[in-house]
């Protein structure tokens, strides 16, 4: 099975101190392995909107969980 993650779930799980994360944690513990994750090419675009649009000292750290997003899920466009 296929699971689409929007933008919201998406910046709560990879936002550990988030009041979802732990419930969000819980939810994917359950899925079976064979089971895929994925965003939507627009969830990175309203990611990277966050990132143009943050102070210039979260910068770094708004690309650096953009690309962690990138790299452990898979996006459709």
């Amino acid at each position: 099975m296929k699971y689409l993650l929007d933008t919201n779930t998406v910046s709560d799980l990879f936002q550990y101190d988030s009041v979802a994360h732990s419930k969000i944690m819980q939810h994917i513990r359950k899925i079976d392995e064979e089971d895929e994750l994925l965003i939507s090419i627009l969830t990175i675009f309203e990611l990277d909107y966050g990132y143009e649009n943050s102070p210039e000292h979260l910068k770094p750290f708004v690309q650096e969980k953009i690309q962690n997003i990138e790299n452990q899920l898979s996006i459709v466009s």
